[in-house]
C-alpha cells in the first residue's frame, strides 16, 4: 500500500476492547478509540448485548470508521488477531455466503463502511502486552466505558443504527491499490 502518494494525510489510531465477566449473563464491555494526546477523536462506548471479545473489538473499529473521514488513509491498531484475519482475509467469503455466524451484523456494517473509503485502510497488528502508551490509552478508554450507560436499541449512540455512506467506486483512471491491507502474513 502507498501512502506517501495520497493527498491526504495517514490518520493513526489504536482500538482495543474490555470485557467484565465474559461469556456470563451479565456481561458488561467496552470499546476504546484512541488517536492521540489531546485528540477531540478519543472516544469509548459501551457495547450492547452480551458481547464476545471479539464482538467488542469489532465494535471498536466500528466506532472509529464512523469518526473518520474516508478520504484519508486509515492505520489501524490493533491486537486483535480475530479482527484483521476477519476484514482481511475472511470477509469476502463470508459476503458471498450471505454473512453466516457471529458478529456477522457488525462485520458486515464495518465492511460496507470501508467500501466507503476513498483511501486505502491498513490494520496494524500489536502485542497485546504492547508497552506503547497510545494503545494503553485505547484500553484505559475501553475499560472506562465498561461504566457508561448502554445506549437503547436504535439510538443515535447505537453503532450499528449509524448508515454507512455511500460505497466509493474509483475512476477508471485511477491507479489500483488494495483497499485493505495488513501488516500479518
Amino acid at each position: 500500500m502507498i501512502l506517501e502518494h495520497h493527498p491526504h494525510p495517514a490518520l493513526f489510531f489504536h482500538t482495543h476492547s474490555s470485557c467484565i465477566n465474559a461469556g456470563q449473563p451479565h456481561t458488561i464491555a467496552g470499546s476504546g478509540v484512541f488517536f492521540g494526546f489531546g485528540s477531540l477523536l478519543n472516544c469509548s462506548n459501551c457495547v450492547p448485548g452480551t458481547p464476545s471479545k471479539n464482538c467488542t473489538d469489532l465494535s471498536a473499529i466500528l466506532l472509529a470508521l464512523q469518526l473518520t473521514p474516508t478520504d484519508h488513509p486509515l492505520l489501524i491498531h490493533t491486537s486483535s488477531d480475530f479482527v484483521i484475519k476477519s476484514l482481511t482475509y475472511w470477509a469476502p467469503g463470508r459476503a458471498r455466503c450471505g454473512w453466516p455466524g457471529t458478529d456477522s451484523n457488525l462485520l458486515k456494517c464495518i465492511t460496507c463502511w470501508i467500501a466507503s473509503c476513498s483511501a486505502p485502510v491498513k490494520l496494524i497488528k500489536v502485542k497485546a502486552d504492547s508497552t506503547n502508551q497510545h494503545h494503553h490509552n485505547a484500553a484505559f478508554l475501553a475499560k472506562s466505558a465498561c461504566n457508561l450507560p448502554l445506549p437503547p436499541d436504535g439510538d443515535f449512540d447505537d453503532p450499528l443504527a449509524v448508515p454507512p455512506p455511500d460505497a466509493f467506486i474509483p475512476p477508471l483512471s485511477s491507479l489500483i491499490q488494495p483497499k485493505i491491507s495488513t501488516n500479518l502474513p
